[in-house]
């Protein structure tokens, strides 16, 4: 079976490719700020926005499961998040905050963010 791949990105979203383009590094970097710089390294540009884009739905997924469905705790999602860099954590834990505030109103006692991290 061929299954697409979960997050591929259209050329509309990725700088274009230019053999005297700028590295990949500042091309990406350029692109996180709203500018598209033509880069010699296309390939691992698309590739580093796509592994952007997997991290940013786990994030979404994790704060979904703390903050809507009490599915996972905060002292379980620490455990999920070893070997992540700490702003993985951290994203996912205001993102929870976010949907519970809005939510219920207020942040419950068993959900303490400030014990977790």
């Amino acid at each position: 079976m061929n299954f697409p791949k979960l997050f591929e990105c259209g050329g509309h979203d990725l700088p274009t490719y230019d053999p005297d383009g700028e590295d990949g590094q500042f091309s990406f970097l350029c692109l996180e700020n709203g500018i598209k710089v033509p880069t010699r390294e296309y390939e691992l540009v698309k590739r580093v926005l796509e592994g952007k884009m997997s991290v940013n739905l786990q994030i979404k997924l994790w704060a979904e499961d703390l903050g809507n469905n009490l599915i996972l705790m905060p002292d379980e999602l620490k455990t999920y998040c070893v070997g992540y860099p700490e702003w993985v954590f951290k994203a996912t834990m205001e993102q929870a905050r976010s949907r519970i505030m809005k939510e219920v109103g207020f942040i419950p006692t068993f959900m303490r963010f400030e014990d977790v991290s």
